[in-house]
């Protein structure tokens, strides 16, 4: 499965961090690959993608809240274009966040 970044941030690789553990570490969250599902027709891309990571993209403003804004995304490195936020979808059953973005 190929790795999808926005605004230059490998989705994979974001890390959400969590509660300190007993022994004064710091415990993170992250998805792997197999749980960021995405579906790139024409100019949309439809993501899939777990609540958590959801919220970290905007926390960290990868995903901004301006509906004008406009971010990079690449396919396993390769840039395949400029794209804004179309719409978001709370899920309806299980834990998955749709995010539809559609290309500039």
């Amino acid at each position: 499965m190929k790795g999808l970044a926005i605004n230059n941030q490998m989705l994979h690789d974001v890390t959400m961090p969590m509660r300190q553990d007993y022994h004064n570490g710091m415990c993170s969250l992250g998805y792997p690959k197999s749980r960021i599902l995405y579906d790139i027709k024409d100019n949309k891309i439809s993501l899939k993608i777990p609540s958590c990571l959801a919220l970290e993209l905007y926390r960290n403003g990868c995903i901004s809240q301006d509906p004008d804004a406009l971010f990079p995304v690449s396919l396993s490195g390769v840039k395949i274009g400029m794209y804004r936020l179309d719409d978001l979808r709370y899920p309806d059953k299980g834990d998955n966040i749709t995010i539809t973005l559609v290309k500039a």
